[in-house]
This record gives structure tokens, sequence and C-alpha cells, in this order.
């Protein structure tokens, strides 16, 4: 079976997980100001690389299913993503 990963998750962005918990292991037995900057810019790094990932993800896929005139998955990811309410 193929191994399948969700979109915008990259090998770069498991680094980062990594590194982010190995800071933050850090900065609880450290517990100094130094060390809680460096796991914060790491942790906001990782968000946004994550937040831009995905969000490029929901546009590619968006395009897609307008320009194949998919209606049936774009009702069913927009009712997954909980706004059934909001477009009826």
């Amino acid at each position: 079976m193929e191994n399948r990963r969700s979109p915008g998750i990259s090998a770069e962005k498991i680094k980062l997980v990594r590194k982010k918990k190995r800071l933050n292991k850090k900065a609880k037995i450290k517990n100094n100001d130094e060390s809680w900057s460096t796991y914060k810019k790491v942790n906001n790094l990782l968000k946004k690389k994550c937040n831009k990932a995905r969000w490029e993800y929901l546009h590619e896929l968006a395009n897609d299913i307008y320009d194949n005139r998919e209606h049936k998955l774009f009702f069913g990811i927009t009712y997954s993503l909980g706004v059934k309410d909001q477009i009826t």
C-alpha cells in the first residue's frame, strides 16, 4: 500500500517538529528566557509554514474544483470543514 501523507507535510516540517520538541524539553529544564525565546521562534516558524501550506492546498483544491465543476466534491469538503450552515 502506498504511504500517503497529508498535503503540506514535508521533510522540512517534520524536522522542525522534532527540533521544537527538543527545544521545549531544553527550555523546561533550563527555564531561562533565552531557551524559551528560541523555542517560541521555532514554534512560530512551524505554525507559519503549516498554515501557509494548508491555505495553498485549499486554494489549489478550490481552483481544481472550480475548473472541473465538481459540485459534489465542493460540498463534501465544505461540509467536512464545518461551514455547512454558512453556505445554505
